[in-house]
């Protein structure tokens, strides 16, 4: 009741929450612990922010803080499923070059190819599906490779939401202008 008072959550996520908060303060117990003035801190907070962010939204089917894979592969920050759709996150707080973007995307190349993603547990039957990877920056990065998965960047989960909603806009707009009773089409540059 406490949990749901202060967080103002409904109690089919309250499990969901708490086990993310036990984990969570185990992580930053480790870290304050490991290193003071860690950088960690504020990276599992905005984690957190993230988390209530898509809850707000609606439902997640699971949440898991930092999945581990085999070293050399992909460090997600975490792995989510939403609408029943997977994702990879990244909170990018902190600025990256683009060639650490690379990097780090090359690892999930490797995560990709690696095959292991099959094994999970929350796999639809008779099909492997590879999650969708977010990137959650105000810095936009130019990722011109391609992937053999799909990349989205947005500032925030509901920007990302926002951004699968707007209509694609052609190459060239026009403005549509009243002038005297007649309509004008103007091409806009």
């Amino acid at each position: 009741m406490l949990l749901k008072e202060m967080c103002g959550i409904k109690r089919k996520n309250a499990v969901l929450i708490f086990s993310i908060i036990i984990v969570f303060l185990c992580q930053v117990h480790f870290v304050v612990k490991s290193q003071k003035n860690s950088q960690k801190i504020p990276h599992y907070l905005e984690i957190v922010k993230v988390y209530k962010e898509i809850i707000s939204i609606g439902p997640v089917e699971q949440f898991i803080v930092e999945p581990k894979y085999r070293k050399g592969l992909a460090e997600p920050d975490a792995f989510f499923i939403y609408q029943r759709t997977p994702f990879f996150l990244e909170c990018q707080r902190t600025f990256y070059t683009e060639k650490m973007i690379e990097e780090k995307l090359s690892r999930y190349i490797a995560l990709y190819e690696s095959g292991l993603i099959a094994e999970e547990s929350w796999q639809p039957a008779g099909k492997v599906v590879f999650p969708y990877i977010l990137i959650l920056s105000d810095t936009r990065y130019a990722l011109d490779r391609p992937y053999p998965f799909r990349v989205f960047q947005a500032p925030s989960f509901l920007g990302f939401l926002r951004s699968l909603k707007q209509p694609q806009q052609s190459q060239s707009s026009y403005s549509d202008i009243k002038v005297a009773g007649a309509r004008l089409k103007l091409r806009d540059q």
